[in-house]
């Protein structure tokens, strides 16, 4: 199936952070544990079969062992990669320009709708905005690049 818009920038935006989408083979987990009694036991535990790699080796958080079910709880935890590469650019370009709001814009909707006419030539910044704003339950992840587990 070919890739919708929103899968190619979901992509690219991977890409750009230096992450690889990994697809598991196997999405529970033996959780071991002890009894009120003391004794040993284990269940078998749901995990996720979507996790992403960090390429440059920072793995924040110990994002490298989250797992996740969808594109939007990828987005989600990667909140801080998108202030760092998508945000900051922006207000980068803002600021170079003298456009750069006195207040902090109040979320990803907030900076689109308010900073996206001052600065077309962010299209690609603008459009990954919207993608995690609007359009991130159209991403199916098994149209996206990815490696499988091992």
């Amino acid at each position: 199936m070919a890739q919708n818009k929103w899968e190619k920038l979901f992509e690219e935006f991977l890409d750009l952070t230096e992450f690889s989408l990994i697809k598991h083979k196997n999405p529970e987990h033996i959780v071991e544990y002890e009894t009120p009694n003391g004794e040993p036991d284990c269940a078998v535990e749901y995990y996720g079969i979507w996790s992403i790699y960090d390429r440059q080796g920072a793995n924040l958080g110990d994002i490298n062992s989250d797992r996740f079910d969808n594109a939007g709880q990828i987005l989600e935890r990667m909140d801080i990669y998108i202030h760092d590469y998508i945000v900051e650019d922006i207000e980068n370009c803002l600021d170079e320009k003298g456009l750069l709001p006195e207040y902090e814009y109040d979320g990803y909707d907030d900076i689109l709708i308010n900073a996206a006419p001052l600065l077309p030539e962010n299209k690609w910044e603008f459009d990954v905005l919207d993608m995690i704003v609007n359009h991130f339950d159209e991403i199916n992840l098994e149209n996206v690049y990815y490696e499988e587990e091992e």
